[in-house]
């Protein structure tokens, strides 16, 4: 299939991508189970639509590097690509920043120099979805006393 000039600069140059994050009113469509989702935000103004912008698909990649771990940090605390990173020192799991792609990363990892021997992008870890609903500080709690002699 061949697709038009506009068609190609809209997928190479997507827009309206992002979240807004005091939306009026917020729309969701797909399947949540594989990862294939598309949400909208619209803003109002006026009785207008002043403003709208979409995200889709899975937010998580996982990776494995072999060489430059380094170079691999530094991209990873790029905040306009990653949204947070649970860092296994030779891989990683990535939440990927609103409105970032998962080949604009793979794209800055391998500029980086990066040996990547994994980039698959997933959904999020039982460990991540933990860590999400109670927050990090309650993720890694000292165990209690009680428990512990039991």
């Amino acid at each position: 299939m061949i697709y038009t000039d506009k068609v190609m600069d809209h997928f190479q140059n997507p827009r309206n991508v992002g979240v807004i994050k005091d939306a009026d009113g917020v729309g969701q469509v797909g399947n949540p189970v594989c990862g294939d989702m598309m949400t909208f935000y619209i803003k109002v103004a006026d009785g207008r639509l002043a403003d709208i912008k979409s995200e889709a698909g899975v937010r998580n990649v996982a990776l494995a590097f072999h060489r430059n771990q380094e170079a691999a940090a530094r991209v990873l605390a790029d905040r306009t690509l990653v949204a947070r990173v649970d860092d296994y020192g030779a891989s990683a799991e990535v939440e990927l920043a609103p409105g970032a792609a998962s080949d604009s990363l793979l794209q800055a990892l391998m500029g980086a120099g990066v040996g990547i021997l994994r980039f698959e992008v997933v959904e999020p870890s039982l460990q991540s979805i933990f860590i999400a609903r109670v927050g990090m500080d309650a993720a890694t709690a000292p165990a209690r006393e009680d428990l512990a002699r039991a």
